[in-house]
């Protein structure tokens, strides 16, 4: 799930269905939102004792730490990621290691999954690229309206507290969440 709109892809051409969430579904993506923009924060001190912003992983997992430039001396409970040399990962051999990935696992984003099990949205739709496999499922947006989600135009959704909107109302959403950053950062 995002609280943005820049990372909606397929409004563009048309290709998905949209839904404004209302009552519980509600609660449920603040709750997420939440949670996310605090483990972000939690992830930002952490990085900031190595000296960098960046992070080795997935969306939802962090796995390491990517350094700038060559680590140097690897700190304790560390080892080089065997094909990053700029990366160091937990050395799950040590007892340090071991405590520094519970550490990272903490980090890690939660996973959007309860919301769209909740709507009814299937895990069987999956898309690759470059040989890895990843799920297409539904992208979640905060507008200043509200949170509306979009899914594939087969996928079939069943609850009661969504209200399927058309696209058309999608992209004036995303017009104006647009417009208004850019009025922001010409202000800024």
């Amino acid at each position: 799930m995002r609280e943005r709109a820049g990372g909606v892809m397929s409004w563009k051409n048309g290709t998905g269905r949209y839904f404004r969430l209302t009552g519980t579904l509600v609660d449920l993506a603040e709750a997420w939102l939440a949670q996310a923009n605090r483990r972000r924060e939690e992830l930002r001190a952490f990085l900031s004792r190595f000296g960098t912003k960046a992070h080795w992983g997935t969306d939802t997992t962090v796995m390491g730490v990517a350094l700038q430039g060559d680590p140097g001396a690897v700190p304790v409970g560390w080892r080089r990621h065997r094909d990053e040399r700029n990366v160091i990962v937990p050395d799950k051999r040590t007892k340090a290691g071991k405590e520094i990935a519970r550490r990272l696992a903490r980090l890690s984003t939660p996973r959007a999954a309860d919301l769209w099990t909740t709507v009814g949205a299937s895990d069987d739709l999956a898309a690759g690229n470059d040989g890895r496999m990843y799920y297409v499922k539904c992208e979640a947006v905060k507008f200043d309206s509200g949170w509306v989600i979009e899914v594939p135009k087969k996928q079939k959704l069943k609850h009661p507290e969504l209200v399927e909107i058309p696209r058309h109302e999608f992209v004036r959403l995303v017009d104006e969440h647009n417009a208004k950053r850019k009025t922001q950062a010409e202000v800024a």
